[in-house]
């Protein structure tokens, strides 16, 4: 161990003696500051708890002073209240639907088994597939049928008939059946076979391709569902309307 010297060995023990009472002052100077530094840190906290409390007792405040407040009783007639409005609404389409029932006619050609069928239909459910069959071997003919209830020519074609005129159409001299068909009819001069020898009389002028657009619109080549046949039915009973008041 290293010697003292006798020059200061006496500040040494001193320093010995008294070292707490010297080193005393210097533990404000080092502890105050870290003091404040945490003391504002917590406030901060403190006041942004504080914030987030007042914030939480403010919503409570603002659902206790509903009214009414929801409870029981408040739901039960809410409930209540609900089941009115969706009777009222049930009601009011049945009315609409009932209002309609004059124009939900169906062709009496898809005979009596079909229409008794229809009648007790329920929602959700599938008519017999030879009835669907029926219906799809039908409806174009019944298409057929609106260009002279508005007092237009008829101008369908079947896309399996061939030209009356053209020689080799269809038989490899040209696009077969209704195709070649529409062709003629867009060409200048072209028309439905047939009319292109007489003038024709009729009050209502109906495009021949946009009737033949609609009646390819019916061409199905498998049974339509239940549905489709709903649609369909509905599409002709709505051009059937509109023939009807041009007509008039």
């Amino acid at each position: 161990m290293a010697m003292i010297p006798d020059s200061v060995r006496p500040y040494w023990d001193f320093l010995a003696k008294y070292h707490f009472w010297l080193l005393a002052p210097l533990v404000p100077a080092l502890v105050l500051p870290t003091l404040f530094m945490t003391n504002g840190k917590l406030a901060a906290e403190i006041a942004s708890k504080g914030k987030e409390i007042d914030g939480k007792i403010s919503s409570l405040k603002q659902v206790d002073g509903i009214t009414p407040h929801p409870n029981d009783t408040w739901t039960t007639d809410l409930d209540k209240r609900t089941a009115r409005v969706k009777r009222e609404t049930l009601a009011e389409w049945q009315r609409f639907w009932d209002s309609q029932a004059d124009l939900q006619t169906w062709p009496a050609e898809l005979g009596p088994d079909f229409l008794q069928r229809l009648s007790s239909l329920k929602p959700g459910k599938e008519l017999p597939r030879q009835l669907l069959e029926r219906y799809k071997s039908s409806v174009r003919e019944l298409a057929k049928k609106l260009p002279a209830r508005m007092g237009a020519d008829a101008a369908m074609i079947d896309p399996d008939e061939q030209l009356a005129e053209g020689g080799g159409e269809g038989q490899g001299g040209g696009p077969p059946g209704g195709m070649a068909m529409m062709n003629r009819m867009m060409q200048p001069g072209g028309g439905v076979p047939g009319m292109a020898a007489r003038r024709s009389t009729a009050l209502v002028e109906w495009n021949p391709a946009d009737q033949q657009r609609l009646y390819d619109s019916f061409h199905w080549d498998k049974p339509p569902k239940t549905k489709q046949v709903l649609l369909a039915q509905e599409e002709l009973r709505v051009y059937g309307l509109l023939c009807d008041q041009i007509a008039a």
